[in-house]
């Protein structure tokens, strides 16, 4: 899946993406690259 940010550096998620990840992610900055990683709405409940 390939997105672009818009004027406001805002990326916007298919809606079939927010239903099945959620509206909560992590952005980790990687050398390389950056991705990003849904957040579980209870973080020990992911685990």
């Amino acid at each position: 899946m390939s997105k672009s940010t818009d004027e406001r550096g805002r990326i916007y998620l298919p809606k079939d993406v927010r239903e099945r990840f959620g509206d909560r992610y992590r952005i980790v900055e990687l050398p390389s690259h950056v991705a990003i990683f849904p957040v579980d709405e209870d973080p020990l409940e992911g685990l």
